[in-house]
C-alpha cells in the first residue's frame, strides 16, 4: 500500500498558497489531486467533498469544459455509492452542459448513463427514452461516405 501523506500534504500546500496568491484554478486542481489521493485510500466521502469544491471553483471561474468533466466525475462516483437520486441530478446537469458546448459524443454516453440509473430509480420506459436518445445521437455520429470513383 502505497503512503499518500506526503502527495497529500503538497496538495494541501498548493491549495493554501492558492487561497493566498487568489488563483482558483490552482486551488481547483489541487482538490482534485486530494479527490485522487481519497479514491487510492477508498475514502468515497472525503473524495466527493473535494469534487464538489472543486466543482464550485470551477463554476465561478467559468471553465465550462472542465464543469462538464466535474460534473460527471461526481455523477459516476454517485453512481459507485449507489446514490443514484443524486446521479441523476449531476448527470441531468452534465448533459444540459454537454448540450451547451457541442459535445454530442458525450451527450449520448451521457444518456446512456441516465438510462442505466433511471432503470435502478424507475425502470422500465423511463430508462428506454434515455437509451433512445444515446443510440440516436451515437447514429448521427457515423459518417458514411461514399467511396470516389475512378473513371
Amino acid at each position: 500500500m502505497k503512503d499518500w501523506r506526503k502527495a497529500r500534504h503538497d496538495f494541501e500546500r498548493v491549495i493554501a498558497i492558492a487561497k493566498q496568491v487568489e488563483n482558483p484554478q490552482s486551488e481547483r486542481d489541487a482538490l482534485d489531486g486530494l479527490g485522487h489521493i481519497e479514491e487510492a485510500e477508498g475514502n468515497i466521502a472525503l473524495q466527493r467533498r473535494h469534487l464538489e469544491h472543486a466543482l464550485e471553483l470551477t463554476r465561478q471561474i467559468g471553465d465550462e469544459y472542465s464543469l462538464l468533466e466535474r460534473l460527471s466525475a461526481i455523477a459516476h462516483l454517485a453512481i459507485e455509492s449507489k446514490d443514484f437520486r443524486v446521479a441523476k441530478l449531476y448527470l441531468e446537469e452534465s448533459l444540459r452542459q454537454a448540450q451547451f458546448i457541442g459535445a454530442k459524443r458525450r451527450c449520448a454516453t451521457i444518456c446512456e448513463s441516465l438510462g442505466h440509473v433511471v432503470s435502478h430509480l424507475a425502470g422500465g420506459l423511463d430508462a428506454c427514452a434515455y437509451y433512445d436518445e444515446a443510440s440516436t445521437l451515437y447514429l448521427s455520429l457515423i459518417h458514411i461516405s461514399e467511396p470516389t470513383r475512378q473513371a
